[in-house]
């Protein structure tokens, strides 16, 4: 919670009477200085957009009560429109808005407001960042708890506010991994520290939202997970975070720690044949064979954030900002020409090509992971 300064206040005392005054003022008929109610953060509140509406969906805390203020500009405050959720709900629909119109909340919990946070209603589509989807699936996650699937590519289906509420908080997905043969799939994400959402997945059911469920264990955390891995060679999901943190896990409902060896933040996680790769902040690279020991594998401060990773079984190619391309093998790295100037998010290898994506809609591909041509 911030701290408030009350600068016009002046607090005086005498004989245990305490009077509040403005200032080199008088008591006499005056009043306190109205204070703002405290701020709180707005990690688990959200404005999902849909057709003329958004659904506001917040984490609920036992004996709160709940408001939410609103208005067409920013700078909400408790005197602008008010919508309030029946008792008990951790979500309130805002309807009969105008599509593409941006809409301002704040969320009042007891006596404290949330910042200030926005919905887009939307005629079709889903409005924000999709930044996963699941191999050997069509489950695509992103954004603000987005949740799309497919029988065929060709149509989706999104699960995004059927998810919402279901789950007892809201979250940004940062990654999915599945184990198909098992159907079994992970999301990490942030919005409670190291949300996890495991799903038992059966392919005849027609609401994904309402299989996701929590893990029964789950370490402590060091902070937000921001990307997952499963290995069918190891039989495990391997899951990476800030402070250098990785957990693995066998069966989705049960996590465990293990000891990267570094601080850094971890971004990204990869297949490396039958063990897997992960790096991070200040150009950190990890390798193991199983998902549980771990070592450095040739980390280079010099190479900065790198933010993807992949690997064709041999040959491994790292990205980052501003148009970085690392790659090599055996703990050696070199760098790359891409060029571009672009920070690149993400490099996948998809059989035959390693494909990084990256900012302005930048595509690159690569056959070796040395030699690079960008897709216009």
């Amino acid at each position: 919670m911030d701290c408030l300064s009350f600068k016009s206040v002046c607090v005086y005392a005498a004989l245990s009477v305490f009077m509040i005054t403005g200032c080199g003022g008088s008591s006499s008929g005056s009043s306190p200085t109205p204070v703002p109610p405290p701020e709180i953060s707005t990690t688990g509140v959200v404005a999902i957009a849909g057709d003329q509406m958004n659904q506001i969906s917040w984490s609920p805390r036992q004996g709160s009560t709940y408001q939410v203020f609103w208005d067409t500009s920013p700078g909400v405050t408790t005197s602008d429109h008010t919508l309030i959720p029946v008792p008990g709900e951790k979500t309130v629909e805002h309807t009969g808005l105008n599509n593409g119109t941006t809409y301002y909340y704040r969320l009042k919990v007891n006596d404290a407001l949330t910042g200030e946070f926005t919905g887009v209603p939307t005629a079709s589509g889903v409005v924000g960042d999709l930044r996963a989807s699941a191999e050997g699936s069509s489950l695509v996650v992103g954004g603000v708890g987005i949740l799309l699937r497919s029988p065929d590519v060709s149509s989706w289906t999104d699960d995004t506010v059927a998810l919402a509420t279901s789950l007892t908080y809201q979250f940004l997905h940062y990654d999915i991994a599945s184990d198909p043969a098992n159907q079994n799939y992970v999301i990490v994400g942030t919005g409670a520290p190291g949300a996890i959402r495991p799903i038992l997945y059966n392919v005849t059911d027609s609401n994904l939202a309402t299989n996701w469920i929590e893990p029964v264990t789950v370490p402590v955390l060091n902070g937000y997970l921001t990307a997952v891995a499963y290995n069918s060679a190891q039989s495990l999901f391997v899951a990476v975070g800030q402070g250098g943190q990785i957990i693995t896990a066998s069966n989705p409902n049960t996590w465990s720690n293990q000891n990267s060896g570094t601080v850094e933040n971890l971004l990204d996680v990869s297949i490396a044949g039958s063990g897997y790769l992960v790096v991070g902040e200040n150009g950190v690279i990890l390798i193991s064979p199983n998902g549980v020991a771990w070592s450095d594998y040739g980390t280079n401060a010099s190479f900065g954030n790198l933010l993807g990773v992949a690997s064709n079984g041999t040959t491994h190619v790292a990205v980052g900002n501003a148009g970085r391309i690392i790659a090599g093998s055996g703990g050696i790295w070199m760098q790359q020409s891409s060029g571009v100037s672009d920070n690149l998010r993400d490099v996948n290898w998809n059989g035959s090509s390693f494909v990084a994506v990256g900012e302005s809609g930048t595509v690159l591909a690569s056959e070796n992971g040395y030699d690079w041509t960008e897709f216009e």
